[in-house]
């Protein structure tokens, strides 16, 4: 998978391509969920609790918004989409390798 590219106009198709490239290889999959509440130091007078459960945004699929969670395997390929380290070549679009979690 190293040396090819799967082109994909939906985000649901690249889910699904995702899925079926991370079961595929061996090991355990980890999953990191997105972070779920607020800051809530600017207004503490106001409490509010909080009307939709974690579990429900995280099943959103927004097109402008990441997905709710990340799913990842030692071994999966990831493509950096911001530049951390330019120097270092951390640049965006970089391809990089998981090697441990």
């Amino acid at each position: 998978m190293v040396g090819r590219a799967i082109l994909t106009p939906k985000n649901i198709d690249v889910e699904i391509i995702s899925d079926n490239i991370i079961n595929r290889l061996s090991g355990k999959t980890k999953i990191y969920p997105s972070l779920d509440s607020i800051d809530s130091t600017e207004n503490t007078s106001e409490q509010q609790s909080q009307v939709y459960s974690s579990e429900f945004l995280r099943s959103l699929k927004i097109s402008d918004l990441p997905p709710g969670k990340l799913k990842l395997k030692i071994g999966i390929l990831i493509i950096l989409l911001q530049n951390l380290n330019p120097s270092e070549g951390l640049c965006n679009g970089t391809r990089l390798i998981i090697r441990d979690l």
